[in-house]
């Protein structure tokens, strides 16, 4: 390398630098500005539950937060269930979409996306998502004469005014 070579690279460098950063800066204003997005979703920390239903009993896991007033949440929960005396399972991937506006309470826009696989004999048992209030919960009932140990992990992202 000669002399001159080392002051061209750091040049082009330079200018390298500065171009991408002005290229990450316009996009971000571009975004922004064509899309009228302002920073205002939130991730809430996904939370762990777990409780055991008996002789097809209905239990609820609750997410701790409420549903943000004037907010569209999309809520994702993903549910384990076993019988520990029989060794049946059954997993649920679930998705829905709340909303809640004027302080009333929380809803749930159009259907919630159920996705199940497990053992035929856990065939019955079931899982979804519901509200009540401004709370949303995963609710699950399991089976006459059945004790089934439940877990699941809440996903929720809010999108607020």
């Amino acid at each position: 390398m000669e002399a001159g070579d080392f002051g061209r690279l750091m040049k082009t460098m330079k200018k390298s630098f500065f171009l991408a950063l002005w290229l990450a800066v316009f996009a971000a204003f571009l975004c922004t500005a064509w899309t009228g997005a302002s920073m205002r979703l939130t991730e809430f920390a996904p939370v762990f539950r777990e409780v055991t239903t008996t002789d097809g009993t209905q239990a609820h896991m609750e997410h701790p937060a409420n549903v943000p007033d004037n907010s569209v949440c999309h809520v994702e929960a993903v549910v384990t269930a076993r019988d520990p005396n029989a060794d049946n399972v059954k997993a649920f991937d679930l998705i829905a979409v709340i909303k809640r506006t004027s302080g009333g309470d929380a809803v749930i826009a159009g259907f919630v996306l159920n996705v199940p696989q497990g053992d035929a004999a856990a065939l019955l048992w079931s899982a979804t998502v519901t509200v009540s209030g401004a709370k949303f919960r995963v609710s699950v009932t399991g089976l006459a004469g059945v004790t089934i140990d439940w877990g699941c992990r809440i996903y929720v992202v809010a999108d607020t005014e």
